[in-house]
């Protein structure tokens, strides 16, 4: 390959990396590194198992670099033809890719492991990724096939004579058949471990399993059986509450707690749930979350509906609230019950319409997990086939027959899905459009005054939406394709040493291409670090001001004078300084859009009452009325902002005679 292949070579790399990055997130993750990146120092298997144990110490602190650890070891294993090796290194990778919630990835490199493992038939190997594989499974929703391979994991356990691992996988099915309301399988394998246990005198696994049974005994509403089971495991975590045993006591505790308020005993209920909620925090665990919901249903259940209230809030207000469906479903549910008793008939159905669309955002998010499984499948049979093509070319029509049989049948498939989803929407949405008219004839006024609230809620949730997706952009820029980048370097900095032997004409295509993947690395950072604003979340509002000027100057011609002295060090209210930071930028950014402006004043004054942001230009104005409504996307964003934070905004311009507007942005509640 001459030096110009591989300059085209390099710049069709960086493009496909800025593609994958923009937008096919859900595809399955491309082992991104070659075997010219090996050395044959490095085909040395003791190396790949360093990489794969490294991998595992970095997955959730330096992703990106256990990613590329796994995808080396990979490598080296398949040049040395250590299928075990391979095996090993593809289960790391799957399980660092699990570990960032690329779940479709994360279970297809898992297969291949599984594939490489069976044709070693070591038990111990395979009980691990089926065990893997069945709790990766498990999160995708597939219950059924999370099953089977806790079955096969069993299996392997019991070859193995492995009784712990025996308990272990008996102990993951029991517990999935419970949460998918199989209770009598689950009652089976749950009194199967709890016996092998207390054979092997394993007090931990005892109570954990008396903890599960007693669990499941509350669903079937056995409370005789379930008192008998959580009791026991009550006793032993009470007296050891080290390592996971403390979350073990919390839950624990709120079953004892669910089982006295369904028979009654409230203020015992009360006591548990109290003493749960203390032990999660002291856990740091979010499952605080369901203990909230179940104090606001008790408080409910009393009638004392201020409480319930009270419960509700913190439980919605919960920064892990909305790591769980269900959670939040339950909250906005019982919260729009409890308004109604209270006569807020306007919370009331505030409440229950964000219960209504988080429904059917569940509905459509299964739609998409289904369309994303009938991907891997296509892309696994994909795969499949083109190996057998390859090894039995007197079966290729057949092959490709299947093949296509398969897409048919997933393209049927999702096209009935997509059919039933559209036809029930359309008689849902006909159904709401029916109830909103006879509302609207009945109540005219109240529902006026609900869509009001329900746009400010929508703009309020538009701008949250674009700050995470700034973070979100940024986060992926920087990790997806600042690590691609930065194997590039590295790749170009090892080709440094063969220079003297490149002609002169090479090495100048070398140093262009130095040049532009340098750029473009900065380029990335500097979009990254625009849309994260890491000076804010570091730093606080004033060195993110001072960063927003010294970029201005840079990139403008204007005269730019900056006051924010009085804020100083301060850190205000996350909240506060981010809203006040857009709010800033988006004053600036109108000005140079639209004023014709050479100088701009700005002065942000703070005092323990109020910030007061204050911002001038000598541009050509415009005419506005004081009090009247602003006009244009920018000012209106603006003033959504403002209004978020409970502050004002003045406006003074005249055409000819430049712009003044001035916020204030109150740190007290009034």
């Amino acid at each position: 390959m001459n030096s110009y292949q591989k300059y085209i070579l390099l710049l069709t790399l960086v493009f496909a990396c800025i593609t994958l990055v923009r937008g096919q997130s859900e595809k399955i993750y491309q082992l991104r590194t070659s075997q010219e990146d090996i050395s044959s120092a490095e085909l040395n298997p003791t190396i790949a198992e360093n990489f794969i144990k490294t991998s595992g110490s970095l997955t959730y602190e330096h992703p990106d670099s256990a990613l590329l650890l796994a995808n080396k070891a990979i490598l080296i294993a398949q040049g040395l033809r250590r299928p075990e090796l391979e095996a090993d290194a593809f289960r790391r990778l799957g399980l660092v890719l699990f570990a960032q919630d690329e779940l479709s990835s994360s279970i297809h490199y898992l297969h291949r492991a599984e594939e490489l493992y069976e044709e070693t038939n070591a038990p111990n190997t395979l009980r691990r990724i089926y065990n893997n594989l069945g709790v990766v499974c498990e999160y995708m929703g597939d219950k059924q096939q999370a099953l089977s391979y806790y079955f096969k994991s069993l299996e392997q356990a019991e070859i193995e004579e492995n009784i712990q691992k025996q308990i272990s996988a008996i102990s993951n099915l029991g517990d999935l058949s419970t949460r998918s309301q199989q209770f009598e399988s689950g009652k089976e394998f749950l009194q199967k471990g709890l016996k092998l246990a207390q054979e092997e005198n394993d007090e931990v696994l005892t109570a954990r399993l008396n903890m599960q049974l007693g669990m499941l005994y509350l669903h079937k509403e056995e409370f005789q059986n379930a008192e008998a089971s959580l009791t026991k495991a009550l006793s032993f975590y009470t007296q050891n509450k080290e390592g996971e045993n403390l979350s073990h006591l919390a839950h624990t505790n709120n079953g004892l707690g669910i089982l006295a308020e369904k028979q009654s005993r409230f203020s015992e209920a009360k006591d548990y749930y109290e003493k749960s909620l203390v032990l999660y925090q002291e856990a740091e665990s979010s499952e605080e979350v369901v203990v909230y919901i179940n104090l606001g249903s008790l408080a409910q259940r009393e009638k004392s509906y201020k409480k319930a209230l009270n419960y509700y809030q913190t439980a919605l207000d919960h920064p892990s609230v909305e790591d769980n469906i269900v959670n939040l479903k339950n909250v906005y549910w019982n919260l729009s019950l409890v308004y109604g008793q209270l006569n807020n008939i306007t919370k009331a159905y505030e409440y229950q319409n964000a219960y209504a669309v988080l429904s059917d955002s569940i509905h459509e998010a299964e739609i998409r997990e289904t369309a994303s499984r009938a991907e891997l499948l296509y892309t696994q049979a994909r795969g499949e086939r083109k190996e057998e093509a390859s090894k039995l070319e007197l079966e290729k029509q057949k092959t490709l027959s299947n093949y296509y049989l398969l897409a048919g049948s997933i393209a049927g498939l999702l096209a009935l899905i997509f059919f039933l989803y559209m036809r029930n929407y359309r008689q849902r949405k006909e159904a709401l459009k029916k109830e909103l008219v006879l509302k609207e004839e009945s109540n005219k006024l109240m529902l006026v005054e609900m869509l009001r609230d329900h746009e400010v809620e929508t703009l309020n949730a538009m701008l949250d939406g674009q700050e995470n997706e700034r973070k979100r952009i940024a986060r992926d820029l920087h990790d997806s394709l600042g690590g691609t980048l930065a194997a590039v370097q590295m790749t170009l900095a090892s080709l440094e040493r063969k220079l003297p032997e490149i002609p002169e004409k090479a090495k100048k295509t070398y140093d262009k291409a130095e040049y532009l993947l340098d750029q473009a690395y900065q380029q990335m950072r500097g979009i990254s670090h625009n849309l994260a604003d890491l000076s804010l979340k570091d730093g606080g509002l004033s060195p993110a001001l001072a960063q927003l000027k010294d970029t201005l100057s840079e990139n403008t011609n204007l005269n730019i004078r900056m006051d924010y002295t009085s804020l100083g060090g301060r850190r205000l209210d996350s909240n506060v300084e981010q809203h006040s930071y857009r709010i800033t930028q988006e004053l600036f950014q109108n000005i140079i859009k639209h004023a014709e402006a050479s100088l701009i004043e700005y002065e942000l004054n703070y005092s323990p009452i109020k910030l007061h942001i204050s911002i001038k230009d000598d541009g050509k104005g415009f005419e506005y009325e004081p009090g009247s409504k602003v006009s244009g996307i920018g000012l209106n964003n603006i003033l959504t902002r403002v209004r978020q934070l409970d502050g004002e905004m003045e406006i003074q311009s005249k055409p000819g005679e430049g712009t003044l507007i001035e916020v204030d942005i109150p740190l007290v509640l009034s």
